[in-house]
C-alpha cells in the first residue's frame, strides 16, 4: 500500500514539475510547451485528478503578482491557458468516463472520489 501511494505521488510530482516548467517555457515565447503544459495536467490527472489544478493552476493565476514584465499576461495568454487545461483534462477524462460507465457504480466512486481522497 505505500509503495502505491509513493508511485502515485512521485508521478503527480513530475506532472508538476513539468506543467511549471513548460509555463516559464510559455511565457518566454516558446509556444510549443504549451504541449508539453497539457501532457503534464493530463498526467496529473492520470495520477490524481483534478488535485493537478492545485498544484499548477492556480499559482499560474497569481504570476502577475510575481514576474515583473506583466506585459505578457495578456488576455490571449489566459485563454491559451484555458483551452489547454481544458485539453489536458479531457485527456484522463477519455479514459476515466468510459471506464466508470463499463465498471459500474463501485468503480467510478473508486475513480472519482477514492481516489482524490
Amino acid at each position: 500500500a505505500y509503495a502505491k501511494q509513493i508511485r502515485v505521488d512521485a508521478i503527480l510530482a513530475f506532472a508538476t514539475l513539468l506543467s511549471f516548467y513548460s509555463i516559464i517555457k510559455a511565457l518566454q515565447g516558446k509556444k510549443a510547451y504549451w504541449f508539453w503544459y497539457i501532457f503534464g495536467i493530463g498526467l496529473g490527472g492520470f495520477a490524481k485528478g483534478p488535485v493537478i489544478l492545485v498544484f499548477v493552476l492556480l499559482p499560474t493565476l497569481f504570476l502577475p503578482s510575481l514576474v515583473p514584465n506583466k506585459n505578457k499576461f495578456s488576455p490571449v495568454w489566459y485563454a491559451a491557458l484555458a483551452i489547454a487545461t481544458i485539453i489536458g483534462l479531457c485527456l484522463p477524462l477519455a479514459w476515466a468516463i468510459p471506464a466508470a460507465i463499463l465498471g459500474g457504480k463501485a468503480y467510478a466512486q473508486e475513480i472519482f472520489y477514492r481516489q482524490i481522497t
